[in-house]
């Protein structure tokens, strides 16, 4: 950030995606007008920005919404932090991969070696009903519909919003069977107050609620 600061005339902000995300999608987009949200960033990493009474819950070391780190399976998968059964482990454009690569080493699917290659056209087989991506992408809902119960659970918002080039492509085609799955594990209470809905401000999302806070 110094090196950029000491080339260029314009201030120089850095912020967790998440909650940049969470800052834009209240003013701008799908959590318009509410002051209690929670904006997921689903992608290679895993985070949530959480808006509480209209102010963006930071936690005492601006730690708050490491949704991702949450442990949804003892002894689970090992995450990049160092833990075992993290939901970002299970959720994570890379988890995406690996399971497809466990179940079918040989799929026509990996022939994309970037990630943001590769998840479009598994995502899409899924829709399509191919059987191997159908059986991925169920199981990814299904710990994602988990890890959004326990946010329903904990915060009871009015809003939450699903964002992250992963999350937005799965809610584009599967968003009804996470509303169905997220049901299933949340408490009815919070979860009939609700609304599961996805990102409205895009790619630009991070940038919005970056610039717009400072």
């Amino acid at each position: 950030m110094a090196l950029l600061a000491d080339r260029s005339a314009m201030p120089i902000y850095v912020d967790n995606g998440a909650k940049a995300m969470a800052q834009a999608e209240m003013w701008f987009g799908a959590g318009r007008g509410g002051e209690d949200l929670v904006v997921l960033l689903i992608g290679t990493g895993v985070g949530a920005g959480i808006i509480t009474q209209g102010n963006l819950y930071r936690g005492t070391t601006n730690s708050a919404g490491e949704w991702g780190h949450t442990v949804v399976e003892i002894n689970g998968r090992s995450c990049r932090c160092g833990s075992r059964g993290c939901l970002e482990a299970y959720i994570g454009a890379s988890h995406i991969i690996e399971r497809l690569r466990d179940v079918e080493p040989n799929s026509h699917l990996l022939q994309q070696d970037a990630q943001i290659l590769a998840i479009p056209v598994i995502i899409e087989a899924a829709h399509s009903g191919d059987t191997t991506a159908v059986r991925i992408v169920d199981e990814n809902i299904h710990y994602l519909g988990v890890g959004i119960a326990s946010l329903l659970n904990l915060f009871n918002p009015r809003v939450i919003v699903i964002g992250g080039w992963v999350g937005s492509q799965l809610g584009v085609h599967f968003l009804t069977q996470i509303q169905r799955i997220t049901g299933r594990y949340a408490l009815r209470q919070p979860f009939s107050v609700a609304t599961i809905t996805l990102l409205q401000l895009g790619k630009d999302a991070i940038a919005v609620g970056r610039l717009h806070s400072c």
